[in-house]
């Protein structure tokens, strides 16, 4: 019992790490200044005033440029993973199955 559990732990952190990694490649596929807004507001965890201080810009513009970079991220995040996720479960061939 505790092998397997010691094993999902592991496959747990393994695939905590990919989906950083995955995060990380589509970050880079933002123009630099999205990709840094980003970047410090989730991964170093500043908050809207203190990304405003770096970036000389309003904590308020900060914020309207973090709605614009995640919808960005969501759109480069559903290019990249989708294909991967629909193989992964097979979903593609169950989509073209007719439903009667």
């Amino acid at each position: 019992a505790y092998l397997l559990k010691t094993t999902d732990n592991a496959l747990s952190i393994l695939e905590d790490q990919e989906r950083k990694q995955d995060i990380q490649n589509c970050l880079n596929l933002l123009p630099s200044e999205e990709s840094f807004l980003l970047t410090l507001f989730y991964f170093d965890d500043q908050n809207l005033n203190e990304i405003g201080k770096i970036m000389d810009i309003s904590a308020n513009n900060v914020k309207i440029k973090l709605f614009r970079s995640r919808k960005k991220l969501a759109i480069i995040l559903k290019e990249q993973l989708e294909p991967e996720i629909l193989d992964y479960y097979d979903i593609g061939k169950i989509s073209k199955i007719k439903i009667e």
